[in-house]
């Protein structure tokens, strides 16, 4: 979960025009990239160039400073269609984020429950020079 999260995609604007690293958006332009690559027959449709796992493109991203997750029941060894994610933003205040995670089945039965709670850094604390 260290990475940003859609409540600091709302806070911070995007760099050089692309989404932030981790973001939703990133993911679905890295996945159409992903798959237009495979459509061209290219054999190194994974590992693209440009993947954001040399450099964040994030103005902050999140470190964990708690993280406790409890898992209520669990799901059918068959596998269920889908299931249902809430984040709730409990507090925000100067730097760090409580955050409340809760994971439905399908039939809105709670499978697990999620706290965390992280501080927001510039990504270029996260990055370590080889």
């Amino acid at each position: 979960m260290e990475m940003p999260l859609p409540v600091q995609e709302n806070l911070f604007p995007p760099i050089e025009d692309k989404p932030s690293t981790g973001s939703i958006a990133a993911t679905l332009e890295f996945a159409e990239r992903q798959q237009k690559a495979r459509e061209e027959g290219r054999e190194d449709w994974r590992a693209l160039e440009d993947d954001s796992s040399t450099r964040l493109k994030a103005r902050m991203v999140n470190v964990s400073l708690t993280l406790s997750t409890e898992i209520k029941q669990r799901l059918p060894s068959e596998g269920v269609r889908w299931l249902y994610l809430r984040n709730k933003y409990k507090h925000i205040l100067q730097g760090q984020m409580d955050m409340e995670v809760l994971l439905f089945n399908e039939k809105m039965d709670l499978i697990a429950i999620s706290h965390q709670t992280a501080v927001l850094i510039p990504p270029v604390s996260k990055i370590q020079k080889l």
